[in-house]
């Protein structure tokens, strides 16, 4: 019935809320594979923690109260240290995961800026559509009327 002169606008509003929902989609995707990357580094962390503790100890119970060379002993602080090392590997892992999180987490947000934002100006033009089509509706019933007048009148004369 009438062209909206703001259609391609409106077009385009619709378009970039289509890409940044699917932006916004990608986003939670990335931040649920994050959060589960971290559980499982932080799991490992937290297993390997306590088992190292029990092997450190049960290192220890073996050499203690027993003359052992110093070849043993440094055997013993190097295989010590070696599973610390590892400790401090996963530690490691477990921070960059967290990292990983955190910075999924902060695209995530700017996502839905984007995406509420995106909405918003959709509905803005949104708005002003059904403010010019009711002003058009209006406007053609007025034309409507006059014309029904004017055929009156000329029925008359």
């Amino acid at each position: 019935m009438f062209q909206y002169a703001l259609k391609p606008l409106l077009t385009v509003r619709e378009f970039r809320e289509n890409l940044f929902k699917n932006e916004l989609n990608v986003k939670k995707k990335k931040v649920e594979v994050a959060q589960n990357n971290f559980n499982k580094k932080k799991d490992e962390f937290k297993k390997y923690h306590n088992w190292r503790i029990l092997e450190e100890k049960h290192l220890f119970d073996d050499i203690k109260n027993k003359n052992i060379s110093p070849n043993d002993l440094e055997q013993y602080k190097q295989t010590v240290l070696k599973l610390r090392e590892k400790e401090d590997f996963k530690k490691k892992e477990l921070e960059e995961a967290e990292q990983k999180l955190n910075d999924a987490l902060e695209e995530l947000e700017d996502s839905k800026i984007r995406y509420n934002k995106a909405l918003k100006d959709k509905r803005k033009i949104e708005i002003h559509k059904e403010i010019w089509l009711k002003e058009k509706l209006v406007e053609y019933e007025r034309d409507e009327e006059k014309e029904l007048e004017e055929f009156k009148v000329r029925k008359e004369v």
